[in-house]
């Protein structure tokens, strides 16, 4: 008896193992942006950009990839000096890029922005 319960309980656990795994899709998706600089008179930001998406999201970021990063861009240059430079900064700068992106395509596509890299030279 005691055999057959080991045996159906493993069944049970590959069984399960098994159907997970086929269901296993990364909920989300990225794209990387080329480096994109910046100069005011009051600072300079050099920056590498993820953005990301839901899976299903993807193609539509690729199609789009062009107007995205003049979105990117465009927010960048016109980011609050005085934000950018306090300790909440990085987060803001992902807000501001990630809202700007969504607005200029029409969409909320866009879930979060990664910064991969990120410096910020104050004039």
């Amino acid at each position: 008896i005691r055999l057959s319960l080991v045996g159906s309980e493993m069944c049970i656990r590959d069984r399960y193992y098994l159907e997970s795994d086929k269901k296993h899709v990364p909920p989300i998706a990225y794209a990387s942006f080329d480096p994109i600089v910046v100069r005011s008179s009051a600072f300079a930001i050099k920056t590498t950009i993820v953005l990301q998406t839901a899976p299903e999201e993807a193609a539509w970021v690729q199609g789009n990839k062009a107007a995205l990063a003049v979105a990117l861009q465009t927010a960048l240059a016109s980011a609050d000096v005085e934000r950018v430079r306090t300790p909440e900064g990085v987060a803001y700068v992902q807000g501001l890029l990630r809202d700007a992106a969504n607005k200029a395509l029409q969409t909320r596509s866009v879930q979060e922005v990664l910064l991969t890299d990120y410096v910020l030279q104050l004039n």
